[in-house]
Parts: structure tokens; sequence; C-alpha cells
């Protein structure tokens, strides 16, 4: 079966399919300080045949400097953008320099741009991405060999029309990749990726990326997708000249389809897909703020191989916190709708929860006559003393939860607790129901609802605590849509 679809793929661009092509690329994520605020750098020169065989070779710059942004993409390598490092070798030294015309984010005018940036890089482990099978460690093997690296600095410089801004406390990360694939569109690959920078002496770079297939429809599409978001995915930090697997500054990684973080934009046109960079701004654990990349692909219409389309510009547009929130033009991404919750709503529930149960505890521990006759309307008569022992339980769950409430922003694991609670209480109202003498109602009504309104609050604080995993949750009101 396997066979058949390889053969098919290949006879797609009439036997050629299979062939082998090779492209590499380095690229950067870089923050300072400067009297003018946070700069922060993106860039990347990529080959020809990156990440597509039919893909242009093309240079990208992301520019922030205060609240300003600068956008540039060339298609002739080391026209403008050139990395004077030698990276064969061991503790790469040298330069990132700039020299020509970038577009300004909010409204397209060319500025001239001059950039020199000293920068020393750490090399770390290199991994083989989508190579899993490759035990013996073989060159030229289809994948991905790619090898990050530390990336610091004392001082730079840029100039912007001619204003020169000294540079500071240089840090973040950098990256270099070899690709290897087949000349297959079917083959073709994405990426989910976000990388950013923290300046200063105690700086740090992140990166976090999961790859799928661009084309991900029929059996061939799948497969391949589950196997690069097992094989060819990451997420690390990199600081002090070691590599962490993991996250452990809580660095918020927003999702492909969360747009408040993006600041500006550009366009890149790689053939079977647009790829759209961003350079976006979020924030750590620490509340520290931090700038770098967001990369998100839009495979051209078709079904699993680029139509003949107009060329898409390579262009700077402004985000949705751009000039009048203008949407850049191009093809538009197929979103899935996903829930994303932020903190005002989880500590809404939290606090709701310990509210809802000071009040059943209370009526059980102290009123209990009270609770029989609204519930069962019955006098009360309990020699086990069962539901002030119920009573109990719930105090104990407004303890937890208020220690929860209290502790969750750094303890994320509380919310996953919390859910435990709620989810002991899955059926024993629904067994009091058939269990009881009888029930008023009312009771009958609570006894129904309680059962899902759990469950529900339950899932809510495991999403919650999942999406912590990846950083911590954005802000904002108790009223906007957890959904997109």
């Amino acid at each position: 079966m396997l066979g058949q679809l390889v053969q098919d793929a290949a006879a797609r661009l009439d036997g050629a399919g299979l062939h082998v092509y090779h492209a590499s690329y380095v690229d950067l994520v870089l923050g300072a300080t400067s009297a003018h605020g946070t700069v922060a750098l993106v860039a990347g020169s990529h080959t020809r045949s990156f990440p597509y065989f039919d893909s242009e070779p093309w240079d990208n710059c992301l520019l922030l400097i205060g609240d300003a942004g600068y956008t540039f993409t060339g298609r002739t390598q080391g026209a403008s953008l050139r990395f004077d490092l030698d990276l064969e070798q061991p503790a790469p030294r040298g330069t990132i320099r700039f020299d020509g015309e970038m577009r300004r984010a909010s409204d397209g005018v060319p500025v001239r741009i001059e950039l020199a940036l000293a920068v020393a890089l750490a090399p770390l482990p290199t991994r083989l991405l989508g190579e899993c099978y490759n035990f013996l460690k073989l060159d030229g093997m289809l994948g991905l060999r790619w090898t990050p690296y530390e990336l610091s600095g004392g001082v730079g410089r840029v100039c912007v029309d001619g204003v020169e801004i000294a540079l500071h406390e240089i840090r973040g990360s950098c990256e270099r990749g070899v690709l290897t694939n087949l000349k297959a569109h079917d083959f073709a690959i994405r990426y989910e990726y976000v990388a950013v920078a923290c300046p200063g002496a105690e700086g740090y770079g992140l990166i976090n990326f999961t790859s799928h297939s661009l084309f991900s429809s029929g059996l061939l599409g799948k497969t391949l997708d589950w196997y690069l978001r097992k094989s060819a995915s990451a997420l690390l930090t990199i600081e002090r000249d070691k590599l962490t697997d993991g996250n452990p500054h809580g660095v918020y990684s927003p999702p492909q389809d969360d747009p408040s973080v993006t600041l500006f934009e550009n366009e890149v046109d790689l053939g079977p897909a647009v790829l759209k960079r961003q350079m976006i701004r979020t924030r750590d654990r620490a509340g520290r703020p931090l700038h770098g990349l967001r990369e998100i692909f839009i495979a051209k219409p078709g079904s699993g191989q680029p139509e003949p389309a107009s060329p898409v510009p390579d262009k700077p547009g402004p985000g949705p916190a751009g000039p009048a929130g203008a949407a850049p033009a191009g093809p538009t991404p197929i979103r899935t709708r996903r829930f994303r919750f932020n903190r005002a709503q989880v500590s809404s529930l939290l606090v709701g929860l310990v509210v809802l149960d000071i009040v059943l505890s209370t009526l059980a521990l102290a009123f209990p006559a009270r609770w029989t006759e609204a519930m069962h309307g019955l006098p009360y008569v309990d020699p086990a003393g069962l539901l002030r022992r119920t009573g109990g339980v719930w105090a104990a769950f407004v303890l937890l939860q208020a220690i929860a409430l209290a502790r969750w922003p750094k303890q994320p694991y509380w919310l996953a607790l919390v859910a435990g609670v709620r989810f002991t209480e899955l059926f024993s109202d629904w067994v009091t129901i058939f269990a009881a003498q009888q029930t008023t109602a009312l009771g009958t009504a609570e006894l129904l609802i309680a059962p899902p309104a759990n469950l529900l609050f339950g899932l809510i604080l495991i999403t919650a605590y999942k999406q912590l995993r990846s950083g911590p949750l954005p802000g904002g009101s108790f009223f906007t849509k957890p959904w997109s």
C-alpha cells in the first residue's frame, strides 16, 4: 500500500517526483536594549529550494526599534543581509550586517537601514529531525540536520535614515538547518514555529516548533503529518551555553490563531505556499517582555499540489496591531476552532467554585434540617451523620480550591488537582435521585444538573492546565470568548 502511494506521488511529476533535493538556511532571533527602547531582530538567509524544490532563494528581516517596525525580503542572497560567520568553527564569532532598504511596517515607505552586530555563537548538539530511522546517523538521509546556537553580543549599532542607535546586552538564538527531501509535492512540509529572545545579562532564547505535512489530505498526507509531528518537533530553551528541553521560564508560546501578539508581518511566496513571518510580543512567567518570530504557512489552493496562481508579493503588512487593523493580502488559512482560556476566566471559575462549596458545606454542617427539607421534603433524620460528613467533604473542596486560586499561575498542577476534585462528584448526585426515599422538584433539578456541571468545570481546568504547559495564559476580560 505504501509503495503504491509513493509511486503515485512520483507520477505527479512525470516520473521525476522521487528525485532528492538539498537546501539549507541560517536563521536567528535576538533582542537588545537601546536608548530608543527594546530592539528585536529576526533575520534569515535561505538557499534555493528551501523549503520546497521550486522555491526561489530568499533573505528576510523583521526589525523592531521601540515602537517602529521594518521588514525586508530579498531574492538575491547576501545582497543586503550578510552573516559574516564561519559556522564550521567550534565557537563562531563574527558580524551580522544589513545595508539596504527596509519597508516601514506602518505605511510601507522604504527606509535606509544599516546594521552591524558583533556576536558570538555557542553551538549546541545537532539534531536529526525527521530522521528517527537514521540510527547510523548517515549524512544525506531524508530529513533536517538542525543545529541550534546560543547567540550573545556586547554592543552593536543600527542606523535608521542616518540616525545611529547603539545596542547593548544582545541575547538570542541562531539555527542552521540542512534539508534533504523528495521532489514530490506530497512530501512538502510546513511548520508551526515560534522563537523569541529575552535580552540582558540573564537573557535567553526559546524555540518551539511542530512540523506538519503541507498537504495533509489522503492516507499518505496523514501518515506523513503524524510522522513529522512525532519526529521533527521541539520545544527548547537556550541559555548560559546549554540547551534545556522544555519551557522553564513559562514563556507564552502563542498558537497560530492568536492574533493579539502580532506587531507586524510580511509575506514570502515559496511556490506551493505563502509564508507569513510575524514579529510578535509575548511574556514569560516573570512578566518580562519578549519579542521574536512566529511563522505561519498557508498552502495555495489545490487538492494536494499547488495550482497556477498569480505571484504573491513579498511585502510588509500590518498585523492586527497595525494601522486600522488591516489584514494582509493573500490566501486565507483554514482556522481550527479551539478553546483558549485567559487568566480572568480561570480565576473567576475558581472563585465561583469556592463560593458554591462554602454555601453547600455551611448548609450541610450547620443547617442539615433545612437542607433535608429543601432537597427531600422530609424531616431530618440522619443517625449516621452522613449529611454532615458530606459537608466536611465540601469544606475540603473549599480549602483546595482556595489554595488553587492563590497558587495556580505559578503552580499549574493545582488546576489538575481541582479538576480531579470536581470529577469525584460525577455520579453521586444521580445515584441520590434513585436511592433517596423522595426528592423535591428543586432537589431533583439540582441533582440532575450537578454531574454535567462538574464534568464541564473539570474539563475547563484540564484545558487551562494543558495551555499552561506551553507558557502563561494571556490576560483579558472574563467576557472574551475562549474560542476562535
